[in-house]
């Protein structure tokens, strides 16, 4: 079955993917441009919270990320 949405599983793996691609080039693992398009503005929103550093410095979505999700 064919839906216009991605299960919200795959959203929230977009979304991890879109911030572990904000960190810097020599620190992430991966890079995934079309991640913050695919999990929404919600979702990277959420995995920024929730995956915060733990000295309790909150991550901020950066302009890459808003711009790929306004696309």
């Amino acid at each position: 079955m064919v839906t216009e949405q991605g299960s919200q599983t795959a959203k929230r793996a977009a979304a991890l993917r879109a911030v572990e691609s904000e960190r810097p080039a020599e620190e992430r693992i991966l890079d995934d441009p079309y991640a913050a398009t695919f999990a929404g503005p919600e979702e990277v929103e959420q995995a920024c919270q929730r995956y915060a550093p733990r000295e309790n410095a909150p991550l901020e979505p950066t302009y890459h990320i808003a711009t790929a999700v306004a696309l």
